[in-house]
C-alpha cells in the first residue's frame, strides 16, 4: 500500500511539473523578444499603422492606412481596438503591438488545459498544453507573435466549443455563444462565422434527436445572440454613417462571397493544400501523434469505441462540428491561407496529448516499456525541435539588428522630428519612422535625397557601405543610416 501510495504521488507531482512546463513554455513563447522581432511587411504592419492612426484621431467607426480610408483590408476594426487599448497602457512599440495576439494566444493554451482535464485528465490536460505551446504555426504562422486577427479568432473558436460542450448540461452557458459570435465577426468579418457554423449546427442536431430545445435554453439563446448583436449592430451603423454601403458592401462582397467563390489575390489552392501546410510547418508534432498510433493500434480502437452506439451522441456531434468547422470549411473554400488552419490546432493539441498519453499508458499496461519509452522520447525530441526552430526564427531570421527598421528603433532620438529619405518605403519603415516622431519619405537616390534634405534629414540605405559624403549613424548586418548634410 506504502509503495502503491508513492507511485500515486510521484505520478501527481509528474503531472504537475509537465502543466508548468507547458505554461512556463507558453509564457516564454509569447513574451520573450517580442519587441525584437521585425514587423512583417504585410497584415501586421497594416494593422500597426491602423491602430496608431485611430489612436491619434480617436475614430473608432473607420480603419485608415496611411491617411486615408483603407477598403483593401476590409475586417471591422476589432483587432485594431484592441491594439489602441494596448497602445494606450503601455505605450507605443512592438510588444504593445503584439500584445492582444500574444495574450488570445496563451488564453486559448489555459482553455485547452482547463477543458482537457475535465474531459480527460491532469495528464492529458497537461500533455495537450504541452504541444499547443510548442505549436510553431500557432505562434508564428500570423498568429500569437505576431498583431494579427487568427490568434484572437482561435480563442473565440475554440470557446465557442466549451460553451457549447458545457451548454449540453447547463443551458444557462448559451448566453455567450452571441458575444463570441460577434467577436468573431468583428475580428474577420462575416466570413469567420464558417468556422463556428459547423459547430452550431452539430449542437442543433443532436438537440433536435434528442428533443432538448427547452425554454431555458432557448432564451439564453436568444438573450446571448441579442447581447451580440448589440455592438455589432452600432458599429455597422457608424460605418455607414461614415461612407454609406461602400465598406459595408465590400465586406460581404469581397471578403465573404468572392474568398468563398474564386481564389481572390493569387491565392487559389488545391483541397490538399492545408495537408502541405501540416506538413511544412506541424510536421513535428504530426510525426509524434504518428508513431503513437503505429506502435500503439489500441489508441485508435478507444478513439473508435468512443465514437460507438455507447458513447455520448452530443459529444461526438460537437467534436465533428468543431473538426468540421477547423478543417473542413477552410479546405473546401477556393481562397487558402496557411494561417486559416490556425483555429485547428487548439483541438489538434487535444488529439496529439491524448494519442500520446493513451499509446503511453497502453504499451505499459501490456509491458511494452521500450515502445512506452520511445513515445516519451518522441514527445520530448518535439519540444527540443520546436525550441530550436523557434529560437532560430526570432534570432536569425526575424532579428530587428538584421534590419533597417532595427536602426528607426535605436536611432528614434534622431528620427523624432526628421525625414528619412529611401529608396523604398516599406509599409514597416514607415509604421516605425512615424512611431518615432518622424517620416519615410520615398527618393529615386541618395543625389535626389541631398537636393531635397533640410537639416535634420537622414538618409537609410538598404546596403551596409559607407555612403560618399555623408556621416555614418548606425550601421547593422543589412542596412545603414545616413546624416543628410
Amino acid at each position: 500500500m506504502v509503495a502503491r501510495v508513492k507511485r500515486e504521488l510521484a505520478r501527481g507531482s509528474g503531472v504537475t511539473v509537465l502543466a508548468a512546463l507547458a505554461f512556463v513554455l507558453a509564457t516564454l513563447h509569447l513574451t520573450v523578444r517580442l519587441d525584437r522581432e521585425m514587423v512583417d511587411v504585410w497584415d501586421e504592419s497594416i494593422y500597426a499603422t491602423s491602430a496608431l492612426e485611430m489612436r491619434a484621431s480617436r475614430a473608432w467607426a473607420v480603419t485608415t492606412f496611411q491617411g486615408a480610408v483603407d477598403y483593401f483590408n476590409s475586417k471591422p476594426p476589432l483587432n485594431v481596438w484592441l491594439i489602441v487599448g494596448a497602445f494606450d497602457l503601455f505605450g507605443v512599440g512592438l510588444a504593445p503591438l503584439r500584445l492582444p495576439a500574444a495574450l488570445a494566444a496563451w488564453l486559448t493554451i489555459l482553455v485547452v488545459f482547463r477543458w482537457t482535464r475535465q474531459v480527460s485528465g491532469r495528464a492529458q490536460a497537461a500533455l495537450a498544453a504541452l504541444v499547443l505551446a510548442t505549436t510553431y504555426p500557432f505562434l508564428y504562422v500570423h498568429a500569437g507573435r505576431t498583431a494579427n486577427t487568427d490568434a484572437p479568432l482561435a480563442l473565440v473558436v475554440t470557446l465557442v466549443f466549451v460553451v457549447l460542450w458545457r451548454a449540453r448540461t447547463d443551458a444557462r452557458a448559451a448566453v455567450w455563444l452571441g458575444p463570441l459570435a460577434a467577436a468573431a465577426l468583428m475580428l474577420k468579418g462575416p466570413g469567420a462565422l464558417g468556422f463556428i457554423v459547423p459547430m452550431l449546427a452539430a449542437d442543433g442536431a443532436a438537440r433536435w434527436r434528442s428533443g432538448s430545445f427547452d425554454r431555458v435554453w432557448l432564451r439564453r439563446l436568444f438573450t446571448g445572440g441579442l447581447l451580440g448583436a448589440l455592438p455589432v449592430v452600432a458599429w455597422a451603423i457608424a460605418r455607414w454613417q461614415s461612407d454609406g454601403w461602400t465598406f459595408l458592401t465590400r465586406l460581404v462582397a469581397h471578403d465573404v462571397l468572392n474568398r468563398a467563390t474564386t481564389g481572390i489575390e493569387g491565392h487559389a489552392e488545391p483541397l490538399h493544400y492545408y495537408l502541405l501546410v501540416l506538413l511544412r510547418h506541424h510536421y513535428d508534432w504530426l510525426t509524434v501523434t504518428v508513431v503513437a498510433l503505429a506502435v500503439a493500434p489500441v489508441v485508435l480502437r478507444r478513439a473508435w469505441a468512443w465514437m460507438g452506439r455507447d458513447a455520448d451522441l452530443h459529444a461526438r456531434l460537437l467534436v465533428a462540428g468543431w473538426l468540421a468547422g477547423t478543417v473542413l470549411v477552410p479546405t473546401l473554400v477556393p481562397t487558402k491561407l496557411a494561417w486559416y488552419l490556425t483555429p485547428f490546432y487548439p483541438g489538434a493539441a487535444v488529439l496529439t496529448g491524448l494519442a500520446v498519453h493513451t499509446a503511453w499508458q497502453a504499451l505499459r499496461e501490456a509491458g511494452h516499456r521500450g515502445r512506452a519509452h520511445a513515445v516519451v522520447a518522441m514527445t520530448v525530441a518535439a519540444v527540443l525541435v520546436v525550441e530550436g526552430r523557434l529560437v532560430y526564427r526570432s534570432v536569425v531570421m526575424l532579428d530587428l539588428d538584421r534590419s533597417a527598421q532595427g536602426l528607426l528603433i535605436a536611432h528614434a532620438d534622431l528620427v523624432r522630428g526628421a525625414r528619412v529619405f529611401a529608396t523604398a518605403c516599406p509599409y514597416p519603415e514607415a509604421f516605425l519612422a512615424r512611431v518615432a516622431g518622424g517620416t519615410c519619405v520615398p527618393a529615386a537616390d541618395v543625389a535626389t535625397a541631398r537636393r531635397a534634405a533640410v537639416a535634420g534629414d537622414l538618409w537609410l540605405d538598404a546596403a551596409t557601405t559607407d555612403v560618399p559624403g555623408l556621416a555614418v549613424i548606425g550601421r547593422n548586418r543589412r542596412a545603414s543610416l545616413h546624416r543628410l548634410p
